[in-house]
């Protein structure tokens, strides 16, 4: 079936562009003559189309996909971001949760064309559940200009196998892996001061827990990621055929 190329419709709200586009198979959103500012896809642009499939490719200089925009569209089979992966700053809280088929990654020059199923490297903040539940996602990198992940990001994304995090992240928020069966292996970095409730529970192929050198919050006992006190556990290698449990911990979250 050949694209339908959308035209913009253009919403101003408090200055700022939002961009809503009309139904189709395929989408472009194609930056018209008099289209030069910097763009937002509006808070749950696409959120009803939840029985079409359909594919998103951008050109133009959209800086922010807002709240819910393509929220369980499970049709959504394929995002390239590659017109945008250097303008894209914010994805936002929701944004892609539920779309359970889904694609995401731009191409890049270095010395070939290559293409990156991944997220573009300018990003600077991922909203809460923005991911949740993105079955088809097996490997994320979370950009270096992110500092926080928030709650529920990529939660019930049971195919994710491998996640890479920035020395620099400071927070991980509660339920932020949570049952992510398919995650073999976390790394907590070493500026990570806080990891919320249930981060990394329901982990059922966790075999592999580290701590970066210079963490001074956190630690790993016989399979365990503690607080560094030894009190509070954060994890565990369910993964591993045997877990001992260290004799300080006290706290052990779990599901009310």
């Amino acid at each position: 079936m050949k694209p339908i190329f959308a035209d913009f419709v253009r919403i101003i709200y408090g200055g700022e562009n939002y961009v809503h586009v009309p139904s189709a198979w395929d989408l472009r959103l194609s930056e018209q003559g008099y289209y030069n500012s910097r763009l937002i896809l509006g808070p749950n642009a696409f959120a009803l189309w939840r029985n079409v499939f359909f594919s998103v490719w951008f050109s133009g200089d959209v800086r922010v996909i807002g709240d819910s925009a393509f929220n369980s569209c499970i049709f959504l089979q394929d995002v390239d971001l590659s017109n945008i992966s250097s303008a894209l700053e914010e994805i936002g809280a929701y944004a892609f949760s539920g779309c359970s088929m889904m694609m995401i990654h731009y191409t890049t020059w270095s010395d070939v064309l290559r293409e990156v199923y991944d997220l573009p490297p300018n990003i600077t903040k991922i909203g809460a559940g923005a991911f949740m539940n993105c079955n088809s996602l097996e490997h994320i990198t979370i950009p270096l200009k992110v500092k926080e992940i928030e709650e529920e990001t990529f939660a019930g994304c049971i195919q994710l196998h491998s996640v890479a995090m920035p020395t620099t992240l400071g927070k991980i928020g509660t339920k932020a892996f949570y049952n992510c069966k398919a995650l073999g292996a976390i790394s907590i970095p070493k500026m990570c001061t806080d990891i919320g409730e249930l981060a990394f529970y329901h982990l059922s192929s966790l075999t592999n827990i580290m701590v970066e050198d210079g963490n001074e919050s956190y630690k790993v006992e016989h399979g365990c990621l503690l607080s560094v006190d030894g009190a509070v556990l954060h994890a565990a290698a369910a993964g591993q055929s045997r877990i001992e449990m260290p004799d300080t911990v006290t706290q052990i979250p779990c599901e009310e």
